[in-house]
Protein backbone atom coordinates (compact mmCIF):
# COMPACT_ATOMS: atom_id res chain seq x y z
CA UNK A 1 0.00 0.00 0.00
CA UNK A 2 2.55 2.43 0.72
CA UNK A 3 4.05 2.71 -2.59
CA UNK A 4 0.73 3.62 -4.18
CA UNK A 5 1.08 6.97 -6.18
CA UNK A 6 -1.58 9.17 -7.29
CA UNK A 7 -2.25 8.39 -11.26
CA UNK A 8 -2.01 4.53 -10.52
CA UNK A 9 -4.90 2.32 -12.09
CA UNK A 10 -6.23 -0.31 -9.06
CA UNK A 11 -8.68 -3.60 -10.95
CA UNK A 12 -11.42 -4.27 -7.62
CA UNK A 13 -12.30 -8.07 -7.23
CA UNK A 14 -13.93 -10.35 -5.50
CA UNK A 15 -14.92 -14.16 -5.68
CA UNK A 16 -13.47 -14.41 -8.59
CA UNK A 17 -14.63 -11.50 -10.36
CA UNK A 18 -13.61 -8.28 -11.43
CA UNK A 19 -16.12 -5.74 -10.91
CA UNK A 20 -14.72 -2.29 -10.60
CA UNK A 21 -12.04 -0.15 -11.56
CA UNK A 22 -10.72 3.03 -9.74
CA UNK A 23 -7.09 5.43 -10.62
CA UNK A 24 -6.00 7.07 -7.41
CA UNK A 25 -6.48 10.60 -7.03
CA UNK A 26 -3.90 11.52 -4.29
CA UNK A 27 -0.43 10.00 -2.69
CA UNK A 28 -0.91 7.21 -0.15
CA UNK A 29 -1.31 8.87 2.81
CA UNK A 30 -0.70 7.81 6.52
CA UNK A 31 -3.55 7.45 9.05
CA UNK A 32 -2.94 9.34 12.23
CA UNK A 33 -1.46 6.55 14.80
CA UNK A 34 1.30 5.93 11.78
CA UNK A 35 -0.06 2.06 11.51
CA UNK A 36 -1.84 2.27 8.02
CA UNK A 37 -2.43 3.83 4.94
CA UNK A 38 -5.20 4.83 2.92
CA UNK A 39 -5.46 6.37 -0.40
CA UNK A 40 -8.26 8.35 -2.31
CA UNK A 41 -9.95 7.14 -5.67
CA UNK A 42 -12.20 7.48 -8.26
CA UNK A 43 -14.40 4.45 -8.68
CA UNK A 44 -15.75 2.74 -12.24
CA UNK A 45 -17.67 0.55 -11.07
CA UNK A 46 -18.28 -2.21 -14.38
CA UNK A 47 -21.95 -2.90 -15.61
CA UNK A 48 -21.09 -6.73 -16.01
CA UNK A 49 -18.20 -7.80 -14.00
CA UNK A 50 -15.32 -10.46 -15.68
CA UNK A 51 -15.52 -13.52 -14.55
CA UNK A 52 -12.08 -14.08 -13.77
CA UNK A 53 -12.52 -18.07 -14.90
CA UNK A 54 -12.76 -17.02 -18.44
CA UNK A 55 -9.19 -15.82 -18.65
CA UNK A 56 -7.83 -18.56 -16.53
CA UNK A 57 -6.10 -20.25 -19.18
CA UNK A 58 -4.32 -16.50 -20.57
CA UNK A 59 -3.09 -15.84 -17.00
CA UNK A 60 -1.62 -19.47 -17.11
CA UNK A 61 0.27 -18.96 -20.17
CA UNK A 62 1.45 -15.25 -19.35
CA UNK A 63 2.02 -15.37 -15.60
CA UNK A 64 4.16 -13.11 -14.48
CA UNK A 65 6.07 -14.18 -10.91
CA UNK A 66 5.38 -10.87 -9.06
CA UNK A 67 1.52 -10.39 -9.94
CA UNK A 68 -1.67 -10.87 -8.13
CA UNK A 69 -1.84 -14.01 -10.20
CA UNK A 70 -0.40 -17.63 -9.44
CA UNK A 71 1.04 -20.10 -12.06
CA UNK A 72 -2.22 -21.68 -12.77
CA UNK A 73 -3.96 -18.52 -13.59
CA UNK A 74 -5.58 -18.01 -10.12
CA UNK A 75 -5.82 -14.99 -8.50
CA UNK A 76 -3.62 -14.79 -4.88
CA UNK A 77 -4.96 -14.37 -2.06
CA UNK A 78 -3.65 -10.36 -1.04
CA UNK A 79 -5.00 -7.40 -0.33
CA UNK A 80 -3.31 -5.48 -2.99
CA UNK A 81 -0.77 -6.64 -5.58
CA UNK A 82 1.04 -5.54 -8.65
CA UNK A 83 -0.45 -6.97 -12.06
CA UNK A 84 2.67 -6.87 -15.39
CA UNK A 85 1.26 -4.51 -18.22
CA UNK A 86 0.18 -6.95 -20.57
CA UNK A 87 -1.65 -8.48 -18.28
CA UNK A 88 -3.13 -5.24 -17.41
CA UNK A 89 -3.79 -4.71 -21.07
CA UNK A 90 -6.08 -8.24 -21.36
CA UNK A 91 -8.08 -7.98 -18.62
CA UNK A 92 -8.89 -4.24 -19.80
CA UNK A 93 -9.27 -5.24 -23.05
CA UNK A 94 -11.74 -8.67 -21.63
CA UNK A 95 -13.94 -5.57 -19.66
CA UNK A 96 -14.54 -3.42 -22.62
CA UNK A 97 -15.53 -6.21 -24.53
CA UNK A 98 -18.25 -6.93 -22.29
CA UNK A 99 -19.08 -3.93 -21.02
CA UNK A 100 -22.75 -2.31 -21.51
CA UNK A 101 -22.52 1.20 -20.26
CA UNK A 102 -21.53 3.87 -23.15
CA UNK A 103 -19.94 6.19 -20.42
CA UNK A 104 -18.04 3.30 -18.59
CA UNK A 105 -17.03 1.65 -22.31
CA UNK A 106 -15.44 4.84 -23.56
CA UNK A 107 -13.30 5.25 -20.50
CA UNK A 108 -12.31 1.63 -20.79
CA UNK A 109 -11.15 2.98 -24.18
CA UNK A 110 -9.35 6.53 -23.29
CA UNK A 111 -7.61 3.74 -20.40
CA UNK A 112 -6.43 1.60 -22.77
CA UNK A 113 -5.17 3.70 -25.14
CA UNK A 114 -3.24 5.19 -22.13
CA UNK A 115 -1.28 2.55 -20.69
CA UNK A 116 -1.01 1.21 -24.52
CA UNK A 117 0.86 4.35 -25.90
CA UNK A 118 3.37 5.16 -23.30
CA UNK A 119 5.39 2.00 -24.82
CA UNK A 120 4.31 1.77 -28.49
CA UNK A 121 4.65 4.68 -30.97
CA UNK A 122 1.06 5.36 -32.80
CA UNK A 123 1.00 5.79 -36.84
CA UNK A 124 0.85 9.42 -35.92
CA UNK A 125 4.00 9.48 -33.82
CA UNK A 126 5.85 7.56 -36.12
CA UNK A 127 5.36 10.33 -38.85
CA UNK A 128 5.71 13.14 -36.56
CA UNK A 129 9.27 11.42 -35.70
CA UNK A 130 9.70 11.18 -39.45
CA UNK A 131 8.95 15.07 -39.90
CA UNK A 132 12.01 15.71 -37.05
CA UNK A 133 14.40 13.41 -38.81
CA UNK A 134 13.82 15.26 -42.25
CA UNK A 135 14.29 18.68 -40.75
CA UNK A 136 17.53 17.59 -38.80
CA UNK A 137 19.25 15.70 -40.94
CA UNK A 138 22.02 18.19 -41.90
CA UNK A 139 22.23 18.71 -38.14
CA UNK A 140 25.56 17.86 -36.15
CA UNK A 141 24.84 14.26 -34.58
CA UNK A 142 24.34 14.93 -31.03
CA UNK A 143 25.41 12.73 -28.55
CA UNK A 144 24.42 11.43 -25.10
CA UNK A 145 23.41 13.77 -22.17
CA UNK A 146 25.38 11.55 -19.50
CA UNK A 147 23.56 13.60 -17.09
CA UNK A 148 21.11 12.49 -14.76
CA UNK A 149 17.55 14.75 -15.21
CA UNK A 150 14.07 14.61 -14.32
CA UNK A 151 11.04 12.90 -16.08
CA UNK A 152 8.55 15.19 -17.49
CA UNK A 153 5.12 13.77 -16.88
CA UNK A 154 1.22 14.52 -17.87
CA UNK A 155 -2.13 13.77 -16.35
CA UNK A 156 -4.54 12.44 -18.95
CA UNK A 157 -7.56 15.02 -18.97
CA UNK A 158 -10.17 12.07 -18.97
CA UNK A 159 -8.99 8.74 -17.24
CA UNK A 160 -6.67 11.03 -14.61
CA UNK A 161 -3.61 8.63 -15.31
CA UNK A 162 0.01 9.58 -14.49
CA UNK A 163 2.22 9.31 -17.21
CA UNK A 164 5.52 10.20 -18.68
CA UNK A 165 5.24 13.10 -21.44
CA UNK A 166 7.27 11.61 -24.41
CA UNK A 167 9.61 14.20 -26.58
CA UNK A 168 9.70 12.83 -30.27
CA UNK A 169 12.70 15.13 -30.86
CA UNK A 170 14.53 12.71 -28.14
CA UNK A 171 13.27 9.91 -30.22
CA UNK A 172 14.93 11.15 -33.35
CA UNK A 173 17.79 12.33 -31.91
CA UNK A 174 18.35 8.75 -30.56
CA UNK A 175 17.94 7.16 -33.99
CA UNK A 176 20.92 9.90 -35.23
CA UNK A 177 23.14 8.35 -32.90
CA UNK A 178 22.46 5.17 -33.98
CA UNK A 179 23.22 6.20 -37.55
CA UNK A 180 19.73 5.05 -38.50
CA UNK A 181 20.82 1.22 -37.90
CA UNK A 182 19.13 -2.05 -36.31
CA UNK A 183 21.24 -1.93 -33.01
CA UNK A 184 20.38 -5.44 -32.78
CA UNK A 185 21.59 -6.44 -36.12
CA UNK A 186 23.75 -3.48 -37.46
CA UNK A 187 23.48 -5.15 -41.19
CA UNK A 188 20.33 -6.39 -41.06
CA UNK A 189 18.67 -6.59 -44.56
CA UNK A 190 15.33 -5.75 -42.85
CA UNK A 191 15.64 -2.23 -42.97
CA UNK A 192 14.50 -0.59 -45.94
CA UNK A 193 14.64 3.34 -46.77
CA UNK A 194 12.35 6.30 -45.86
CA UNK A 195 11.51 8.46 -48.48
CA UNK A 196 14.00 10.90 -47.81
CA UNK A 197 16.87 8.13 -48.31
CA UNK A 198 17.34 7.66 -45.11
CA UNK A 199 17.13 4.14 -42.98
CA UNK A 200 14.07 3.46 -41.61
CA UNK A 201 14.35 2.26 -37.93
CA UNK A 202 11.90 2.36 -34.96
CA UNK A 203 12.82 4.18 -31.94
CA UNK A 204 12.13 1.68 -28.35
CA UNK A 205 12.96 2.20 -24.87
CA UNK A 206 14.45 -0.31 -23.40
CA UNK A 207 13.66 0.22 -20.01
CA UNK A 208 9.24 0.55 -20.50
CA UNK A 209 8.02 3.87 -20.21
CA UNK A 210 5.34 2.85 -18.14
CA UNK A 211 7.93 1.68 -15.79
CA UNK A 212 8.71 5.21 -14.78
CA UNK A 213 7.89 4.69 -11.41
CA UNK A 214 10.55 2.57 -10.42
CA UNK A 215 12.82 5.01 -10.49
CA UNK A 216 11.10 7.55 -8.11
CA UNK A 217 13.98 9.92 -6.10
CA UNK A 218 14.15 9.02 -3.00
CA UNK A 219 10.43 9.39 -2.26
CA UNK A 220 9.92 12.85 -3.53
CA UNK A 221 7.45 12.36 -6.18
CA UNK A 222 9.61 13.26 -8.87
CA UNK A 223 10.91 10.56 -11.11
CA UNK A 224 14.91 10.26 -12.78
CA UNK A 225 13.76 10.41 -16.79
CA UNK A 226 13.79 7.68 -18.94
CA UNK A 227 12.39 8.98 -21.80
CA UNK A 228 16.18 9.78 -22.96
CA UNK A 229 18.65 8.97 -25.83
CA UNK A 230 20.38 6.72 -23.54
CA UNK A 231 17.49 4.14 -23.06
CA UNK A 232 15.97 4.83 -26.60
CA UNK A 233 17.24 2.02 -29.04
CA UNK A 234 17.46 1.81 -33.06
CA UNK A 235 15.41 -0.99 -34.15
CA UNK A 236 14.18 -2.34 -37.69
CA UNK A 237 10.62 -3.40 -37.69
CA UNK A 238 10.86 -6.48 -36.93
CA UNK A 239 12.99 -6.29 -34.02
CA UNK A 240 10.81 -3.93 -32.35
CA UNK A 241 7.82 -6.22 -33.32
CA UNK A 242 9.51 -9.02 -31.89
CA UNK A 243 10.25 -7.21 -28.56
CA UNK A 244 6.30 -6.56 -28.11
CA UNK A 245 4.88 -9.80 -29.66
CA UNK A 246 7.51 -12.26 -29.85
CA UNK A 247 8.22 -15.34 -27.51
CA UNK A 248 10.43 -14.49 -24.31
CA UNK A 249 13.19 -16.91 -25.65
CA UNK A 250 13.53 -15.24 -28.69
CA UNK A 251 13.91 -11.82 -27.30
CA UNK A 252 15.94 -12.97 -24.44
CA UNK A 253 19.52 -12.81 -26.70
CA UNK A 254 18.34 -9.41 -28.38
CA UNK A 255 17.55 -8.08 -24.48
CA UNK A 256 20.63 -9.10 -23.04
CA UNK A 257 22.69 -7.72 -26.22
CA UNK A 258 21.32 -4.04 -25.98
CA UNK A 259 21.25 -3.91 -22.02
CA UNK A 260 25.42 -4.34 -22.32
CA UNK A 261 25.25 -1.93 -24.83
CA UNK A 262 23.53 0.47 -22.67
CA UNK A 263 23.82 -0.15 -18.87
CA UNK A 264 27.00 2.31 -18.10
CA UNK A 265 25.46 4.96 -19.96
CA UNK A 266 21.78 4.52 -18.33
CA UNK A 267 24.26 4.60 -15.04
CA UNK A 268 25.58 8.22 -16.29
CA UNK A 269 21.84 9.48 -17.16
CA UNK A 270 21.23 8.13 -12.94
CA UNK A 271 19.63 5.21 -13.57
CA UNK A 272 21.17 1.82 -11.86
CA UNK A 273 19.00 -1.24 -13.37
CA UNK A 274 19.90 -5.02 -13.22
CA UNK A 275 19.52 -7.19 -16.09
CA UNK A 276 17.70 -9.36 -14.02
CA UNK A 277 15.16 -6.34 -13.23
CA UNK A 278 14.83 -5.47 -17.08
CA UNK A 279 14.15 -8.78 -17.91
CA UNK A 280 11.40 -9.07 -15.94
CA UNK A 281 10.09 -6.09 -17.54
CA UNK A 282 9.94 -7.89 -20.64
CA UNK A 283 8.07 -11.45 -19.27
Amino acid sequence: MSTVRKGDIIFHGAYQETYAISVVTDDVISTSDGNDYKVNTKYHFLSTPLKMRTIRGWLKSNYSRYSAFDKWGGCKQLYLSSLSLNQAKYILSNIFEIEKDSKTKKFLKDLLNDITSDDQDSDEDINEIDTIIDKEKDTPMPSWKGIPSIQVLQTSSITEVIKPKRNKTTSARALKIANYECENDHDSKRVFLRKNGINYTEPHHLIPLSKFRDFEIDNTGKYRAIDIEENIVSLCSYCHNLFHYGKMEDKMPILEKLYKDRKDGLKEAGINISFDQLKNYYM
